[in-house]
């Protein structure tokens, strides 16, 4: 939802917060973390954005690192992934 939210309105920042706390109470803290970093360095003026950047702090590595430490997806959750993903046909 919160991905949708910023294709949509780029500027928004309560869906890059959302997004970013989403990810860190999910177990991605460095996606969280370079989420939190992408949104700062746009949206320099929004203290709420700047004040969750300030506390998960900047990312402490790459995103494909990110990806790889990130817990895998247990089989419910494939499952509903995949049931309640568009079908690209």
């Amino acid at each position: 939802m919160f991905r949708e939210a910023l294709l949509l309105a780029p500027e928004l920042g309560a869906a890059h917060i959302g997004l970013a706390r989403a990810l860190e109470r999910t177990g991605r803290l460095e996606l969280a973390r370079r989420t939190a970093a992408e949104a700062a360095r746009r949206l320099p003026a929004d203290e709420k954005v700047q004040a969750l950047y300030s506390r998960l702090g900047p990312p402490d590595l790459t995103e494909a690192e990110a990806a790889e430490l990130a817990p895998p997806a247990s089989p419910l959750r494939r499952f509903l992934r995949a049931f309640f993903s568009r079908d690209e046909d």
